[in-house]
């Protein structure tokens, strides 16, 4: 199983970039004048074991039929046909974190009856991807609907654009979006992404990596994005989104792409909530100040954390954190952002790990770097972000120090 994921992240990139990058793991917007400061699981998961859609046979992806570019949505297509019934573990094959088949046969929502026999291989990917007979969400279809691309399965509601590949709306069943539009501020809503240090782009955003138009194509249960070739910074930047229907979270993955020789990058996710609620990270180096005022902070229950409130005024902080997770609680709904912990001496120059800004207009955003990384060019390398959008749990509530709060994100990220 896991030589097939490896076959498949290497598919995506070499379909996307034309190259064969290589692959290592490892926040904040500026307002204008802050230089250089600002700032799987299986695309089928719980596949029936039993229905012949689950078997090797007919189930897994051709050649080239994985990657997001061109790859058609791999064999196996009707599953919930076979002959068996009986839940499982996804087929080899059906694993692909980035541009996967959603798992031969893209129905598995129900258990294979035990007649019908198996499916054709080259059978549709099916409507209504993916979830499974053992108990995973079902994701909702079409995932392109107008010009943006939804991945809506269990309560859980996430809207990308394609100008930006930016996240737009993020929601949970009956809530309302947890992040900024356009209306709050023009240039920066929503969540997007960039490359640090910002000291080499400045102000402002890069056009290409942060607004200008991707190409989207869909690989159920994931949507990927391609953008175009930077002019102001040699990299071209690609992002999968991807509904992990087992755990009701969505893993990101960034890709950057060296366009020229003796260059780096930091891979750095910028998301911009309300300004209210509670933002709060493991405690490790004391937050520092750059250009601007140092946001007020707290040490409680093993996490840092910072209250806004609509009179908050402008201000930005600057830390390391004890574990790989940043969390902001808007009422009784929380945002966990899991990714690959790194040392202080792994950021980006003038960087950290974790960066929070708050704005002039009525937002903050909340930001996570990866390592620094240098890159010949033409090599890449990708940065994976799980994102939980959870409501709290009765009787939690988000107020600072609360460790039945820092208890429940960490049995998120766990």
């Amino acid at each position: 199983m896991i030589d097939e994921t490896y076959r498949a992240r290497w598919a995506w990139l070499i379909a996307w970039f034309g190259l064969v990058g290589s692959v290592a793991s490892g926040c904040s917007a500026n307002e204008p004048g802050d230089s250089g400061d600002g700032n799987g699981d299986n695309g089928g998961s719980g596949m029936t074991q039993g229905g012949s859609a689950g078997t090797p046979s007919g189930g897994m992806p051709p050649t080239g039929g994985s990657p997001a570019l061109g790859g058609t949505p791999g064999t196996g297509g009707q599953a919930g046909t076979g002959s068996g019934g009986v839940s499982g573990t996804p087929p080899t094959g059906g694993s692909p974190a980035l541009g996967g088949t959603p798992g031969t046969g893209g129905v598995s929502g129900t258990a294979g009856s035990d007649t019908g026999g198996s499916p054709p291989t080259g059978g549709s990917a099916g409507a209504g991807a993916t979830g499974g007979g053992g108990g995973g969400a079902t994701l909702v279809e079409p995932i392109q609907r107008g010009s943006n691309y939804v991945l809506e399965f269990g309560d859980l509601y996430f809207e990308v654009s394609p100008a930006g590949a930016r996240v737009v709306n993020v929601h949970l069943t009956g809530g309302q979006n947890l992040l900024t539009d356009a209306t709050i501020n023009s240039t920066n809503f929503g969540s997007t992404f960039w490359t640090a240090p910002q000291s080499v782009w400045d102000w402002p955003p890069v056009p290409e990596i942060d607004s200008g138009p991707y190409t989207g194509t869909i690989a159920s249960p994931a949507v990927n994005f391609l953008g175009a070739v930077a002019t102001r910074v040699p990299a071209r930047v690609a992002k999968s989104f991807r509904a992990d229907l087992a755990k009701v979270a969505i893993v990101a993955d960034y890709s950057i792409q060296s366009q020229a020789d003796g260059t780096g990058f930091a891979p750095w996710e910028i998301t911009r909530v309300f300004k209210r609620g509670l933002t709060f990270w493991p405690t490790g180096t004391a937050p520092r100040a750059g250009t601007m005022p140092i946001l007020p902070t707290t040490d409680a229950a093993g996490c840092t954390w910072h209250e806004a409130t609509s009179a908050s005024t402008e201000g930005k902080l600057f830390a390391n954190a004890g574990a790989g997770w940043l969390a902001h609680v808007d009422g009784d709904t929380v945002i966990v952002k899991k990714f690959p912990d790194i040392m202080p001496s792994q950021a980006a120059a003038g960087e950290d790990e974790i960066e929070v800004y708050v704005g002039t207009t009525n937002y903050i955003e909340v930001e996570q770097q990866g390592a620094y990384q240098m890159l010949p060019m033409g090599m890449s390398f990708t940065w994976s972000v799980t994102w939980f959008v959870k409501r709290l749990p009765q009787g939690v509530t988000a107020t600072v120090g609360n460790q039945q709060l820092v208890q429940f994100v960490q049995s998120l990220v766990q």
